[in-house]
């Protein structure tokens, strides 16, 4: 059905330590479903539109993904469709490996803040258990953030740390001080 010219990006590469990243603001999707959920197409306010642009209209990074690859710094690769939370965990169970996500550096629109703090939902929570984002999520060992940094630049992407790979099993995630495992409760599952 397809080849891979010039190779390809696994699940399966991340080490502990190694650094996790996105490409771009996640969460918008998974509020543009929930104002569509509760409005249908009508009555959809202006600052609501970009929301529900991006459930509607996703754009899959597939420009991003050949330049990972081309950068020779990335040691895992997916992209967010059922969510970080639940994606992160698919890199760690095919890496043997655990992470630690850390709320507060999520990147998210100011669309997606606002109408956080209208429903009341923290805008992480969107970021963290929401899907149809379509970023990538990706991981790169710490020796070569650096390098990937100076590469990704040249091409003017910008792309976000939202968190390490760890030894011990398990998603963990950071919001303030605090640090809890995940339990999945909240995050999509297709069945």
């Amino acid at each position: 059905i397809g080849r891979a010219d010039g190779g390809f990006l696994l699940r399966s590469g991340a080490r502990t330590g190694d650094r996790i990243f996105v490409t771009g603001c996640l969460g918008s999707a998974a509020a543009g479903l929930r104002i569509l959920e509760k409005k249908g197409n009508t009555k959809i306010k202006d600052n609501e539109r970009e929301l529900v642009k991006k459930f509607i209209s996703p754009r899959p990074r597939f420009e991003y993904g050949r330049l990972l690859l081309m950068s020779k710094c990335v040691s895992s690769c997916m992209d967010i469709s059922d969510g970080l939370i639940s994606d992160i965990s698919r890199i760690c169970e095919e890496s043997g490996a655990g992470a630690r996500i850390d709320a507060d550096a999520l990147p998210v629109s100011t669309s997606l803040a606002a109408y956080a703090v209208k429903t009341k939902i923290p805008a992480a929570d969107y970021a963290l258990y929401g899907g149809e984002d379509y970023e990538l999520l990706f991981t790169v060992p710490e020796n070569k953030v650096k390098k990937f940094a100076e590469f990704m630049a040249g091409y003017g992407v910008v792309f976000f740390q939202v968190g390490i790979m760890l030894s011990k099993k398990g998603i963990y995630v950071k919001k303030g001080y605090k640090t809890v495992k995940e339990t999945f409760v909240k995050t999509w599952n297709h069945f």
